[in-house]
């Protein structure tokens, strides 16, 4: 017997309802051989306008919820190429974080009197923000 060909490997046959209620005449589609992920990793996202002199990019940055809560964040400008610290549980930048004792951009911010908002993403793709 011989071994499937790479096209045919890239096939999968559709049975059951909703390939009875397909109106195409074949019951083959074509997929690409992706590994999905062992688990979803919960992101968070940022939004923020850079401080930096002659910058004021506005630009949004995806990172793990793991790395926010307890690892190092740090994220680009787009604009001027600066890194900015978001937050730093390993202590790697205790000169910028008050010797250690603010671990987050929400920290910092509020040590400063700044304005920190905090938002959830729905399921349609709705934000909410909460105080």
């Amino acid at each position: 017997m011989a071994a499937p060909s790479a096209d045919e490997d890239s096939k999968v046959r559709l049975s059951g309802p909703a390939a009875e209620a397909s109106d195409s005449k074949s019951t083959e589609a074509t997929t690409s051989s992706q590994a999905l992920p062992e688990r979803m990793v919960p992101k968070l996202s940022l939004t923020f306008t850079c401080t930096v002199p002659n910058c004021g990019e506005r630009s949004t940055h995806q990172f793990s919820r793991q790395a926010y809560e307890k690892g190092i964040v740090l994220v680009q400008c787009p604009g001027c190429k600066n890194r900015h610290l978001i937050a730093d549980h390993l202590g790697w930048f205790k000169e910028s974080t008050k010797d250690g004792k603010l671990r987050t951009i929400e920290d910092l911010m509020k040590a400063k009197g700044e304005k920190v908002k905090r938002g959830t993403l729905g399921a349609e793709g709705d934000i909410e923000f909460v105080e």
